[in-house]
C-alpha cells in the first residue's frame, strides 16, 4: 500500500511538472499611449489590478511577466481573453477584448469604442487615443 501511495504521489508530481512546462506563456508587453490607467478584467474571473505588474500607467510601457500571464490564464492558455477597461481597478466603460493565446500571442482585439484604439501582435498590445 505504501509503494502504491509513492507511484502515485510520483506521477501526480510529475503531471504537474510537466504542465507547467507545457503552458509555459511569454512576457506580455503593454503600451499605455493614453493620459489613464488600463487594466484588463481576465477570463471574467480577475482583475489584473490583484496581479504583479496588473496596472499598466498612462504614457508608459509595461512588461507583464511571463510567470503573471500563467498564472491569470491557467485554465485557458490558448483562449485567454482580457476585457479592457482604462482605469485602476476594471471598473467603468470596458473599452475593448483582447483574446490570446500564451505560447502564440494575440488571437483577436475587438475595440469597442472609437475613444481608443488597441492594437497589437505576437506579445505586444497598445493602447492609443483616437484624435
Amino acid at each position: 500500500m505504501k509503494l502504491r501511495s509513492h507511484i502515485i504521489s510520483g506521477f501526480l508530481t510529475l503531471s504537474l511538472c510537466s504542465l507547467s512546462f507545457s503552458a509555459h506563456a511569454k512576457e506580455l508587453t503593454i503600451v499605455n499611449n493614453s493620459d489613464f490607467y488600463s487594466t484588463s478584467f481576465i477570463n471574467g474571473t480577475m482583475c489584473s489590478s490583484t496581479l504583479s505588474g496588473g496596472i499598466t500607467q498612462p504614457h508608459s510601457t509595461n512588461v507583464v511577466a511571463d510567470s503573471v500571464i500563467n498564472l491569470a490564464c491557467l485554465f485557458y492558455p490558448t483562449n485567454c481573453t482580457a476585457d479592457v477597461y482604462m482605469t485602476k481597478n476594471c471598473s467603468g466603460l470596458k473599452v475593448g477584448t483582447v483574446v490570446f493565446d500564451t505560447k502564440k500571442g494575440i488571437k483577436s482585439i475587438v475595440n469597442l469604442t472609437t475613444k481608443y484604439k488597441i492594437s497589437g501582435s505576437y506579445f505586444r498590445i497598445q493602447f492609443d487615443v483616437v484624435a
